[in-house]
């Protein structure tokens, strides 16, 4: 009996060290669980808090680039002076508004010999941002940057003659946007979108960072640099092709896309001069070499020239490239130009002749002409159209019949509607002078 009660009372202290043994685990495993929730969680917050630095550092870095190739394009950086005297800078911040306000002018090369345009509050504007930018301050230009973009944009609306319409257009004039850019609202270097982005990005760290101090240690928001994709000017053109709607921001003045073509036709004859003189170079260094004649700064020479001429090439068939699509723009916005030129006098005669016009067999026709053909069409210059017809050498020389009288006709239909305006408009104004009473 002993030896039972022995064997019970062990059985139950085995029991008990058993179940001590396993409560003892079940604490361990659960404090284990506990610290490494807790290093896991440090780890966390270490890593989050590492990461808003990183990006912040590398925003910083993008904004301070982007910022100065912004300044650059606009042509903006000429307008700067380093000097630390304060007359000269005084003079210096004078000259640089004035320049921004000063209105455009074109010559007949079309290029820009004027200013920008700027209304005085912008030019100030810029003028502050510029020297900010200087100074080590890239916020102030950037946010000019993002504005362009925002207002750049098809979705925003632009009046012609607004504040926003001048402050846009201005930057057209200055040659950091084109024409075709203007009217598309689309920029083809998607600088503009980067500039935008590196704004949005230090507004998103900044919440991330008040985030983190409140808790929340998880990156929410799409912090990055932006990816432009590739642009295709024809499907653009294409679109406004079928609707025969554009943005209409140049409305039915397209000279500033012919501007903008004679400006690419002489960028290529300057190019195409300056690689016929290195040419010229090259022909006159090999034959230095074939006569053991050459020096080493000469053979130095000699080998980079090919690379040159390389590069001018490139630059060459880029322009000619451009060219193409900014006709094929120019044609789309001279076929809706013309129609409108028709629907402005809100005639009967001219809304008639508007509804005959077809968009895109419009622009498809007008596409195989000089762009000056263009400008004489919208502007309803009938006689120019003549002349190019029938003279020797003339731009519609070569054309068929059909096609001389399609576009002589237009041209003529938009002279006569401007001539029903104007006497609708004379009517109207004498009848309203006519009886108005005496004593107003």
């Amino acid at each position: 009996m002993a030896t039972e009660a022995y064997d019970v009372v062990r059985s139950l202290r085995e029991l008990f060290h058993s179940r001590e043994r396993r409560d003892k685990d079940r604490v361990q495993i659960a404090l284990q669980a506990m610290q490494f929730a807790q290093a896991k969680k440090m780890q966390d917050v270490q890593l989050a808090g590492q990461q808003i630095q990183f990006l912040q550092t590398v925003n910083t870095q993008q904004m301070k680039s982007i910022a100065a190739t912004f300044i650059n394009n606009t042509g903006f950086g000429r307008l700067y002076s380093p000097t630390e005297d304060e007359d000269e800078r005084a003079s210096a911040v004078t000259d640089a508004v004035e320049k921004l306000t000063k209105a455009p002018k074109i010559n007949k090369k079309g290029e820009n010999t004027g200013g920008y345009g700027f209304s005085g509050e912008d030019a100030n504007r810029i003028v502050a941002a510029l020297w900010a930018h200087k100074a080590g301050s890239h916020d102030e230009i950037l946010s000019i940057a993002d504005e362009l973009n925002t207002k750049l944009s098809p979705s925003y609306e632009l009046t012609a003659g607004s504040n926003d319409y001048k402050f846009v257009n201005a930057f057209v004039s200055g040659g950091y946007l084109s024409p075709t850019e203007f009217e598309y609202g689309v920029q083809e270097s998607g600088e503009l979108k980067s500039a935008g982005k590196v704004v949005q990005n230090t507004k998103d760290i900044v919440a991330e960072m008040y985030e983190f101090g409140k808790g929340d240690f998880e990156i929410q928001r799409d912090i990055g640099e932006y990816k432009e994709p590739p642009m295709d000017w024809d499907t653009l053109a294409e679109e406004y092709k079928k609707g025969g709607q554009i943005t209409e921001r140049l409305g039915s003045d397209i000279s500033p896309q012919v501007s903008e073509l004679k400006q690419l036709s002489t960028s290529i004859s300057k190019k195409q001069n300056e690689k016929s003189l290195i040419e010229i170079e090259l022909d006159n260094l090999k034959e230095l070499s074939r006569a053991n004649l050459i020096n080493d700064e000469q053979s130095q020479r000699l080998e980079s020239i090919p690379l040159q001429i390389e590069t001018f090439d490139e630059d060459i068939a880029d322009l000619n490239e451009k060219i193409n699509m900014r006709r094929k723009d120019l044609s789309v916005s001279s076929a809706v130009a013309a129609k409108q030129q028709l629907q402005k006098t809100q005639t009967e005669t001219g809304m008639k002749w508007a509804s005959e016009v077809d968009i895109k067999e419009l622009s498809e026709l007008l596409a195989e002409y000089d762009p000056s053909v263009l400008e004489d069409v919208v502007a309803g210059k009938s006689s120019s159209i003549f002349w190019e017809s029938i003279s020797s050498g003339g731009k519609l020389e070569d054309a068929p019949m059909g096609t001389k009288f399609k576009l002589w006709g237009l041209a003529k239909k938009i002279e006569e509607a401007k001539t029903i305006g104007d006497i609708k408009s004379g009517a109207q104004n004498f009848t309203e002078k006519f009886n108005k009473p005496a004593w107003k």
